[in-house]
């Protein structure tokens, strides 16, 4: 199942009344993929989300960029890890991410990085050495690439490689 609440104008208390309706429950364990982008979601709508990410065994792909979601990204990595899934698809661009915030995850997180097979971070607060903690933590031969931009960064895998694109 596939779903799709990007630009829905959902608050936290929306998201919250959505996860937690009882006619919900059985159509949210069968989820792959859940985009809630552009929406209006903090770190109380991260920490309902998380609060329900446990129960969804199917969840590959989770997008939530272009929220305000600060140091909410925290709560959901810390559910993803506990979780008995992988995400392999986690959209997290202008979620105002900063170099701490990314350096908790790199640190704290790292079994839940390692199965991501795209990422997206960009037009995030983020400095030219947390993104390279980030390509140094996912173990990536860097040797001989000029990136020429750290505002813009996707990973994706292919069936040879993993793949990070520095985009401008």
């Amino acid at each position: 199942i596939s779903i799709s609440l990007s630009k829905k104008l959902l608050s936290d208390t929306k998201l919250h009344h959505l996860l937690n309706s009882d006619q919900q429950l059985s159509l949210f364990s069968q989820l792959k993929y859940l985009d809630l982008s552009w929406n209006n979601l903090t770190e109380r709508g991260c920490r309902t989300l998380a609060s329900n990410l446990s129960s969804w065994e199917c969840l590959k792909s989770l997008i939530l960029s272009h929220n305000p979601l600060s140091k909410g990204i925290l709560h959901i990595f810390s559910a993803i890890e506990t979780a008995n899934f992988t995400i392999r698809h986690l959209e997290i661009s202008e979620t105002l991410i900063d170099a701490d915030m990314l350096w908790v995850i790199i640190h704290m997180h790292k079994a839940v990085l390692n199965g991501i097979t795209y990422l997206n971070i960009s037009t995030n607060s983020l400095s030219e050495s947390s993104v390279n903690s980030l390509l140094f933590s996912l173990s990536l031969d860097l040797q001989g690439i000029d990136p020429v931009s750290y505002t813009h960064l996707r990973a994706h895998e292919t069936p040879e490689h993993l793949v990070c694109r520095l985009l401008l």
